[in-house]
């Protein structure tokens, strides 16, 4: 009898220790292949040991965001996967675990990932909202360079094989417990979407940065690398996650390639060309087995659409001093430009070059200072929350009162209206 029951504490120490194993193995593959950091905690909340590179700084995250407080309140913890959403946009997820003695009961958690793509400029933004040491908000880009992009159809499946290493067991999705930001409780239901509440300044990068990428098409403007050095790569939609992030990514560049072509078209480009191209970047595209190969071939197809508008401009009745002008122009529209600096840029004197210019393009160039500004104006007060003031400012008109009754002169309406019909339209 007593050597039957040695035999059974044997065995049960054995699998206890094959379970503790499975669990490493799916953690360490988790960080390594997919990028996704693991953390172990103990009931009382203390850190036991993560693979981040950013031990303190993310640990504080967790508890700032609001998540570390909502799992580990209540009267029991729950023994389903739990995914969580927080308060400064990160997602997090994990599961309770018994450990062996004198451990215990311990939280394995994954974490922190995004499933939108978020800028640098949204996080510190939060980070000030949440009032976090200065030290963390001057490590945000740092920060952010480290925590990956998840589908939520991939963190969901990271979660499923989590509970498998720890239980042995498959389970359904719709059996996870969800924690949102809003609740203080726990939800159980299915797995939720959780809604992003963006912040405007995400839609921002969404929607005007794109805007201004398509008008450096439309214009030809051979100076687009000053208007997209700031800009990050446009986040995928949820509609087009599908949990293979080529298909994700070949996706979003057929879509931005489609929007070049018919900017291309606007600008002067002929549309039989302008397709030609579309055709030719998407067979690429298809071809193409990595994301950093498919983001060289965007940026070239974006750059070639701008060179053919160009081209086409140079070919027409504007001549090369006037078109450097324009080019000057739309480069530096948010800053105050100088007759002086347009005449460096012309190599032609001041006086010859207004009347040139006026020549060759029909309108005082003044006016064509005025009108690049009025059209990025539009732009902005479509896609952002800007009041008019900031956006006189930002476009060196000089009051905001003058801005008004420009915009009005040139489309009828005043800028507020304008911003009202906008939305009507959007709705």
């Amino acid at each position: 009898m007593e050597k039957e029951s040695l035999d059974s504490q044997s065995i049960t120490l054995s699998q206890s220790q094959f379970r503790t194993y499975r669990i490493a193995l799916v953690c360490s593959m988790l960080h390594a292949v997919c990028g996704v950091s693991i953390w172990c905690y103990n009931m009382e909340g203390e850190l036991y040991f993560t693979t981040s590179n950013f031990k303190n700084e993310l640990d504080i995250l967790f508890s700032a965001g609001g998540c570390k407080e909502r799992i580990f309140s209540g009267d029991r913890t729950p023994d389903v996967p739990v995914i969580m959403n927080d308060e400064l946009g990160f997602a997090w997820a994990g599961e309770f675990i018994e450990g062996e003695e004198p451990v215990g009961k311990v939280l394995v958690l994954i974490g922190p990932a995004v499933f939108w793509e978020t800028s640098v400029k949204t996080l510190e933004m939060r980070f000030r909202e949440k009032n976090l040491a200065v030290h963390i908000r001057s490590m945000g880009s740092r920060i952010l360079e480290h925590v990956p992009v998840v589908p939520l159809v991939m963190m969901n499946r990271y979660v499923c094989m989590l509970h498998y290493a720890v239980t042995e067991k498959t389970i359904s999705e719709k059996d996870f417990v969800c924690q949102s930001r809003m609740p203080e409780d726990l939800q159980p239901g299915g797995v939720q979407v959780f809604a992003p509440e963006k912040h405007y300044l995400d839609y921002e990068n969404d929607y005007a940065s794109e805007q201004i990428l398509l008008r450096n098409v439309r214009d030809g403007n051979l100076h687009y690398r000053e208007h997209i050095q700031n800009i990050r790569a446009h986040a995928v939609p949820e509609n087009y996650m599908t949990g293979d992030p080529m298909r994700e990514a070949r996706d979003i560049f057929i879509i931005f390639t489609a929007k070049c072509a018919r900017a291309a078209i606007e600008g002067g480009l002929s549309p039989k060309i302008a397709r030609r191209m579309e055709t030719e970047a998407i067979r690429k595209a298809e071809k193409i087995r990595t994301v950093s190969d498919l983001s060289e071939l965007n940026h070239r197809t974006y750059e070639q659409y701008i060179l053919k508008v160009h081209e086409l401009n140079e070919k027409g009745m504007i001549s090369k001093p006037v078109q450097a002008v324009c080019d000057y122009v739309r480069a530096h529209y948010m800053e105050p430009i100088r007759l002086e600096d347009l005449a460096r840029a012309a190599c032609y004197s001041e006086y010859y070059l207004t009347r040139k210019f006026r020549k060759e393009m029909g309108v005082k160039l003044s006016d064509y200072i005025r009108d690049v500004r009025l059209e990025y104006a539009k732009i902005w007060l479509v896609s952002t929350r800007k009041s008019i003031q900031e956006i006189s400012e930002l476009l060196q008109f000089c009051s905001r009162n003058y801005f008004s009754r420009v915009f009005r002169e040139k489309e009828g309406i005043g800028p507020q209206e304008f911003r009202d019909r906008a939305k009507v339209l959007q709705k």
